[in-house]
């Protein structure tokens, strides 16, 4: 479970601030299956920074229960002169995991037994994705964090993949932050939406794209508020 008690976080862009959060408070549950849209540039990553307890709020308090995930596919710990296989143990010792399960976890991912030996440097960025991915599903967690379904797009093996997070979330919950409405509605039980530093609560992926399209209530945008009074 995740608590937002009053969070604001803002970030820098350009020399200027931007407010990511603001006041906000959410209670994601423990085996809920969370989804908040937002539009590029919204804060995507910074968001899964905060759940993921990678970032610190400006003010207020985020209270974590339980084990939670790194941001799924997050591939910027992967260490480039080492092979696929030593990031894999590396990962293992940092998340307290026992190495061989998490070995054979990744080596089971279609396409990346073949991998092992190679060093990162030397797959290819679409290999590099699945690694990262399988990688930050292995560790088992209360609640998986993802800033997009990195890997989970069309392609041969996309049924064997979205099985392997599916028996993961049989035992978790997933907070999937994501501008891409189908995913969520594929994955989400229960949907925000993050729109100019609100985090709002919505019924469905149709409400919450209105919401995007008519733009921010923070900045009194009456067409914006029209749309979350219909929540």
């Amino acid at each position: 479970m995740i608590i937002l008690s009053n969070v604001r976080k803002s970030v820098s862009v350009a020399g200027k601030k931007r407010v990511i959060l603001e006041r906000a408070n959410a209670v994601f549950g423990a085996g809920e299956r969370i989804g908040v849209l937002a539009a590029p540039g919204a804060g995507k990553s910074t968001l899964a920074g905060l759940l993921c307890a990678n970032e610190r709020p400006d003010s207020g308090v985020i209270e974590v229960r339980g084990r939670i995930s790194w941001p799924l596919g997050y591939g910027g710990a992967l260490h480039q002169d080492l092979s696929v296989a030593q990031n894999v143990f590396l990962l293992a010792q940092l998340a307290g995991e026992n190495c061989e399960e998490m070995l054979a976890f990744v080596e089971s991912w279609p396409g990346i037994s073949e991998l092992l030996s190679r060093p990162v440097s030397a797959v290819s960025s679409a290999q590099r994705v699945q690694i990262a991915l399988a990688c930050s599903l292995a560790p088992r967690c209360d609640v998986y964090v993802a800033d997009e379904l990195l890997g989970l797009s069309a392609g041969r093996n996309n049924e064997a993949i979205e099985a392997r997070l599916s028996q993961r979330l049989q035992h978790a919950g997933l907070i999937l932050i994501s501008q891409n409405p189908r995913q969520i509605e594929q994955w989400c039980d229960r949907i925000f939406v993050l729109v100019n530093g609100m985090l709002s609560p919505v019924c469905d992926v149709e409400l919450a794209m209105e919401v995007l399209r008519q733009g921010s209530v923070m900045s009194g945008d009456q067409q914006g508020e029209d749309a979350l009074e219909k929540v």
